[in-house]
C-alpha cells in the first residue's frame, strides 16, 4: 500500500512543478509589464491538470482496492479496475451492475 501511496504523492508533487512555472511566468509579466505567453501558460496549466488527473485516478483505485475485502465476495468485481471511474466510484450505474450481480446468484 505505501508504495502506491508513493505514487500517489509523487505525481502530486510534480504537478507542483508546472503550476509554479505558471506563477513564475505571470509574476514576471506582471513585474517587467509584457503580456504573457497564453500558449506556454496554457501548456502548463495542461500539465497541472493531467497529473492531477492521473493522481485522482491512482486515489481511487485504490479506494476500491481498501474497500474490496470489505464487500461480500460476490460483488467484490465491482472494485475492479475495468469498472470505469466517473464522478463516482464505482461509475454511474452501480444499481444496475447490483442488480446483475444479485439476479446471477
Amino acid at each position: 500500500m505505501d508504495a502506491k501511496l508513493q505514487k500517489f504523492q509523487g505525481t502530486v508533487a510534480k504537478s507542483s512543478v508546472p503550476l509554479l512555472r505558471l506563477m513564475d511566468e505571470l509574476l514576471h509579466n506582471k513585474l517587467d509589464g509584457t503580456t504573457p505567453n497564453v500558449n506556454k501558460l496554457l501548456a502548463d496549466a495542461g500539465d497541472v491538470l493531467r497529473m492531477l488527473s492521473s493522481a485522482f485516478c491512482d486515489m481511487s483505485h485504490k479506494r476500491k482496492e481498501l474497500i474490496m475485502p470489505d464487500l461480500h465476495y460476490s460483488f467484490q468485481s465491482l472494485c475492479s479496475p475495468q469498472n470505469k471511474i466517473t464522478d463516482l466510484l464505482f461509475g454511474d450505474d452501480l444499481s444496475a451492475k447490483v442488480k446483475n450481480i444479485a439476479d446471477a446468484q
